[in-house]
């Protein structure tokens, strides 16, 4: 079984006025893709990432993940097969290894 690391990602969407309609247009392509990484055990959890803590109607403007992977190279890639990156959402990726905390 191959060495499998934790990665935490955060996402930022492009910031140009069509960028949340066209994360609108691409929503169920992208969380049926996520729920079915999720089911391999790729992704251990995943959310948006929003503008306001206060307004309940805040918009999306990005996501964060942490997914399970044998490389940053191997997280690049499962990104740009990512609904978000092919229709334009995600402007800029963040990557960083991490290691969970044993807390059970």
């Amino acid at each position: 079984m191959a060495n499998l690391q934790h990665y935490v990602v955060i996402a930022k969407d492009h910031t140009d006025a069509e960028a949340p309609q066209r994360r609108q247009a691409a929503r169920a392509d992208h969380l049926a893709n996520a729920r079915q990484l999720k089911a391999a055990g790729t992704v251990v959890w995943a959310g948006a990432m929003v503008n306001s803590d206060t307004d309940p109607n805040a918009t999306m403007v990005g996501s964060t993940l942490v997914v399970r992977a044998e490389s940053e190279a191997q997280v690049r890639e499962m990104l740009a097969a990512d609904a978000y990156t092919k229709s334009n959402v995600w402007g800029s990726f963040e990557i960083y290894p991490i290691k969970p905390a044993a807390l059970d």
